[in-house]
């Protein structure tokens, strides 16, 4: 037993190539890990657009531009904000309706996007901390309002009573025929007579006061598991696919029927393309699977079918390219199954299904945002949360698309014929 262990680690550690494979692959996925929770989320795009326009208003705006998270977009009307949140161009909005006439009132209304819950939340909890400290402020003023009002109302009313009332009883003083001292200190006595407003049921107690508006970007009802689930089914036809097709040409090789193809009329190019047509063959029934599963199994939202099955076909397409292009650079099936792990998990950080772009280092949302899978990952959430159509989601799908034939053009440059 321990020859054989003996001989496996043997074995390994006589491949250089895989040695080396081995050593990067958890750097490399510890730094992708660590890069992209590298922020607090910031750079959020968050759309604004002020309806009333007055010094309240104002000072509700100017506490939300203190905030450093936020990359503010101002709008002058409406239409324009909710259809640029409801395309997925902003992470969060806010409308501010505040009126300050007597009383400050209004209504500040939060608009979420259902593809970046966890995004939209930092926002929303940073934005509703703001509106609990003006909105008390501004209920304290209102409040104010209302005493001023009451109290100067208490004091005309005494005052109306006061004059006759008084009156009276100055003349009956100098009908007292008293001294004249002793009539002047009374006298003054009464003029210094004054009284506390005090609030009665009479009186207006109603506080008018600025109202949080919560609503969302779509018409559906997302749950919880909708945003993940969109994201599932790309990232699942990915790993599927990835792995059916990671292989192929280093089994050739280990089998040795790749030297013997390259005595045949055949080119490179003609090895690669007859793989990528089977493997087409079989994405088509690996996309509906997936697909029908989801359907059967959860309740989720999703789009039309037909679309949400061209964006997972589509992503196995893509993987399945990546898949040959990886079995072309390396030389052994150990070798092939390191780096499209490493390269599958490292798609798994950077696609948006754990983390979002707010968070990432620069450099590595640059990667991420250029992505194929990005791509298919947002497509899949705006068609399956947001209700978009395929024209609008459409040049999301062709430049996934585009890395098919970037893939195996790469692949056919890479492939040599011998292992070495």
């Amino acid at each position: 037993m321990l020859k054989i262990a003996y001989y496996e680690l043997k074995k390994l550690l006589r491949d250089t190539r895989w040695l080396v494979i081995f050593t990067l692959q958890p750097v490399i996925l510890m730094i992708l890990l660590g890069l992209v929770t590298f922020y607090e989320p910031k750079g959020i795009s968050v759309g604004i657009l002020n309806n009333s326009d007055n010094v309240k208003s104002e000072e509700f705006l100017n506490e939300i531009k203190k905030e450093e998270s936020f990359s503010l977009k101002y709008f002058t009307d409406e239409e324009s904000l909710r259809k640029d949140i409801e395309s997925n161009k902003l992470k969060f909005a806010t409308i501010v309706n505040i009126q300050n006439n007597d009383y400050i009132s209004g209504s500040i209304e939060l608009i979420e996007n259902s593809t970046v819950p966890e995004i939209t939340a930092k926002a929303k909890e940073k934005v509703a901390k703001i509106f609990e400290k003006k909105a008390t402020e501004f209920a304290k003023e209102n409040v104010q309002v209302n005493i001023d009002s009451i109290i100067d109302h208490k004091k005309s009313s005494f005052e109306e009573e006061k004059d006759n009332s008084l009156a009276d009883l100055k003349n009956k003083i100098d009908g007292f025929s008293l001294p004249m001292p002793i009539s002047d200190q009374f006298k003054e006595a009464i003029n210094d007579v004054s009284i506390e407003a005090d609030f009665s049921s009479g009186d207006n107690t109603d506080v008018p006061k600025v109202e949080l508006i919560e609503s969302k970007n779509t018409q559906k009802e997302p749950k919880y598991f909708d945003f993940y689930a969109s994201a599932i089914i790309v990232i699942l036809t990915i790993l599927i696919a990835l792995k059916l097709a990671d292989t192929t040409i280093t089994e050739e090789r280990m089998t040795g029927t790749f030297e013997r193809f390259f005595v045949t009329p055949y080119k490179k190019y003609h090895m690669i393309l007859g793989k990528m047509i089977a493997f087409t063959v079989i994405d088509i029934f690996l996309a509906g699977i997936i697909l029908l599963t989801m359907v059967a199994l959860f309740e989720i939202n999703l789009g039309p079918y037909w679309l949400v099955f061209l964006i997972a076909f589509v992503s196995a397409l893509t993987a399945a390219s990546l898949g040959i292009f990886i079995s072309c650079i390396t030389y052994t099936i150990a070798e092939s199954i390191q780096v499209s792990n490493t390269i599958f998990f490292s798609f798994l950080i950077l696609t948006g299904l754990l983390f979002q772009p707010e968070s990432m280092h620069p450099a590595v949302k640059f990667i991420s945002e250029i992505l194929p899978f990005t791509f298919l990952v947002k497509a899949m959430r705006e068609v399956n949360l947001l209700g978009m159509s395929f024209y609008d989601v459409w040049t999301k799908i062709a430049i996934a698309g585009l890395f098919i034939f970037i893939f195996l053009f790469s692949a056919s440059v890479v492939l040599r014929r011998k292992a070495t």
